[in-house]
């Protein structure tokens, strides 16, 4: 079953734990895989143009690729609304794969 979300906090955690970047092609905001550099550019320009274009970030949790933007109106009954105690827990599991994936101190991983 797809899912959907407007949230900005949601989106950069889903971009984040499946490596991707924001970037916009055309005037339109896509969530690029890693390595890939064309239209990238940074969370503002991305969330702006999403905003502008009425868009909301669909995908299916088994398939993560499948990562699309869409309209906020076809996203609507999609959308899942956490409830803190689930907020809280995805904010714990992104900072602990963040701190990993941090380089030691020092510079060279």
């Amino acid at each position: 079953m797809r899912e959907a979300t407007r949230d900005r906090g949601e989106i950069l955690n889903f971009a984040g734990s499946h490596r991707m970047s924001p970037g916009v092609r055309e005037g339109r905001p896509q969530l690029l895989p890693e390595g890939e550099t064309g239209g990238r550019t940074g969370w503002e320009a991305f969330f702006e143009s999403m905003e502008r274009g009425r868009l909301a970030l669909a995908w299916d949790p088994a398939s993560p690729e499948s990562a699309e933007l869409v309209p906020a109106a076809e996203a609507r009954p999609l959308e899942k609304h956490p409830n803190l105690a689930e907020g809280l827990e995805r904010t714990r599991r992104f900072l602990q794969a963040f701190r990993r994936q941090a380089p030691p101190a020092g510079g060279a991983p």
